[in-house]
């Protein structure tokens, strides 16, 4: 371990200010990172095969005729090299995917939220075939948030400033309310700053509770909850000035004597509507689904990003395996592409850190603005 990650008593100082100001500045010169979870991933109403099988749960559909439109689409997306033209595929394939965890639940494309659809009488001997029970519901997930973040080093007093600007995209449903990342149960030297109109809060004295949604796409339920040790939420929240559709604000910065990985941001965009007065007296499968997307993964944004990761008594194999994650998840998404060399190299050398210097291993110069950033931000954690 470097000096860098060395844990201190914070002083206070003015120059700490300066700093803050400096490093709040300087975000927003690198790739904006959105959201891989959330609303926007779960399945239509329009054109969806499960919308029948909801009307029609005992009739047999043919959705596994071969070849289909999403096998093409699959095909497709996989043979497509990292970018632009892979992200609206995999959209595609995402969008024609026939559900297997809701049946009865859709999103609303045009006004944002779900809609929930299922037979009058499901769950009874006297299931109907003409009646149906319809009602809409929305989660906090309904923002195309992206986040820019930086990092700055001060190794002499054994702290990093991590900065972030929020931005919501023009095709936003709802504003963004608020915004959190997921935090290493075990640091006591965070403190969080928040731009004009915001508070911060970070619950020292909570157990854990936040899984990696944005790391581990492919998880859900309790095997994401196993999957690493679970964060405490440090959390910003507005009190005016919400991040309205085309809007972005900065000013939020974090402090802390952990040195940059991989985490997950969480961020909220609308209100969670109530469960109708009555919930119990819906079908229970379709309480199961609606449930389902109130867990940590579904019901807000989730966003792959750079935080206060580890301390000092972490070994760089796990630092490597952390770093893996997040650059291969840049991308999976088209952030990175792996036909760069330094991109290339740096994924040589995470997978046997332990053994190797990284100034040995990369020596390609980076090819984008992400790459210098990133570049510079993992030479803080080696």
């Amino acid at each position: 371990m470097t000096s860098q990650r060395r844990t201190s008593t914070i002083p206070v100082r003015n120059c700490l200010i300066v700093l803050l100001i400096l490093v709040t500045n300087s975000v927003g010169m690198a790739q904006r990172i959105g959201a891989v979870r959330g609303w926007f991933s779960t399945p239509g109403c329009v054109s969806d095969v499960a919308i029948k099988a909801a009307s029609n749960p005992e009739e047999p559909q043919t959705i596994n005729e071969s070849p289909t439109l999403a096998d093409s689409v699959r095909e497709i997306s996989q043979s497509i090299p990292s970018g632009r033209g892979k992200i609206l595929a995999q959209s595609l394939e995402r969008l024609l995917a026939p559900r297997t965890h809701l049946k009865y639940v859709c999103k609303d494309d045009s006004e944002g939220g779900y809609i929930v659809r299922y037979p009058r009488g499901l769950g009874t001997d006297f299931v109907s075939d003409s009646e149906f029970v319809e009602f809409r519901f929305e989660l906090p997930n309904l923002g195309h948030p992206e986040i820019e973040f930086d990092v700055m080093s001060i190794p002499t007093d054994g702290i990093f400033i991590y900065s972030y600007q929020v931005s919501n995209g023009t095709d936003a449903k709802r504003a963004i309310r608020s915004w959190s990342f997921v935090a290493d149960a075990g640091d006591q030297s965070i403190r969080l700053e928040n731009p004009l109109g915001w508070n911060n809060n970070y619950p020292a004295d909570n157990s854990p509770v936040a899984p990696q949604a944005a790391l581990f796409e492919d998880l859900m339920g309790p095997e994401l909850m196993r999957r690493v040790p679970l964060g405490k939420i440090a959390r910003w929240t507005r009190q005016r000035n919400e991040i309205e559709p085309g809007e972005t604000r900065g000013g939020f910065t974090t402090i802390s004597s952990l040195s940059p990985g991989w985490t997950t941001a969480y961020v909220s965009a609308g209100l969670l509507t109530p469960l109708p007065v009555l919930f119990g007296e819906i079908p229970e499968p379709v309480q199961e689904e609606m449930l389902f997307l109130q867990r940590w993964e579904n019901r807000q944004s989730a966003i792959p990003i750079i935080g206060p990761t580890f301390g000092s008594d972490i070994g760089r194999e796990q630092i490597a395996r952390n770093w893996q994650v997040g650059i291969r998840t840049m991308i999976t998404h088209g952030w990175l592409s792996a036909r760069s060399p330094y991109v290339a190299e740096l994924l040589q050398f995470l997978g046997d850190a332990p053994e190797k210097e990284l100034n040995s291993r990369i020596v390609s110069e980076p090819m984008s603005e992400l790459e210098a950033l990133l570049d510079r931000i993992i030479r803080m954690a080696f």
